[in-house]
């Protein structure tokens, strides 16, 4: 689950402006790019804190908090709990902040900034994206309908196909799939899988 799309949203506590909006991103130079343009746009706010999750799966995961001159744990931290109880992923949540001349502490920080991203996530629309992993398997003319049959079984996407000495199929297949079609393979004569 990522953001599809997402309007600035306005939230006001003690005077000071909170502008919220989410991105979906898939790298760190996308969040970089994200930010340089907030910065440009709305040069005269005070604080743009954000958070960011990259990553589909826990060992190639990555979690950013910014408090961007907020006392620590302040911004960043609130503004990611809510990515984290919404289960979204290669997600961007900036915060921009508008000073309105009464200090909120630190408890009120806290609840502001969770409060200005939660309000922004109600106001975007998601999308949900199947995850998949890519296969070459290298098999021998004649396994072609053992190929066929792999294909319907698991419900594969055949990317390509190519006939010579040599076959090859490419597939996609949804990652929840992946171990049971490996298992599989593994039992057949003289078919190849490997991982893209």
């Amino acid at each position: 689950l990522t953001i599809k799309s997402s309007e600035l949203t306005l939230f006001k506590e003690k005077k000071s402006k909170f502008l919220g909006i989410a991105f979906e991103v898939k790298s760190d130079k996308e969040v970089q790019n994200i930010l340089s343009d907030l910065n440009k746009k709305y040069k005269d706010a005070n604080h743009i804190c954000y958070a960011y999750e990259i990553g589909l799966n826990e060992k190639d995961l990555k979690v950013i908090t910014n408090d961007n001159g907020e006392p620590n744990n302040t911004a960043g931290k609130p503004i990611y709990s809510q990515i984290k109880k919404h289960n979204l992923k290669n997600t961007l949540i900036a915060v921009i902040r508008y000073f309105g001349g009464v200090k909120l502490g630190t408890g009120g920080l806290i609840s502001a900034y969770r409060k200005s991203a939660e309000i922004t996530l109600e106001n975007s629309e998601f999308k949900k994206e199947t995850l998949e992993d890519k296969y070459e398997i290298i098999h021998s003319y004649s396994q072609e309908s053992i190929i066929n049959k792999l294909i319907s079984k698991y419900q594969l996407t055949v990317v390509e196909r190519v006939f010579n000495e040599n076959c090859r199929t490419l597939i996609s297949i949804k990652i929840s799939c992946s171990n049971l079609l490996e298992r599989e393979i593994l039992h057949i004569k003289d078919l190849k899988l490997r991982k893209l």
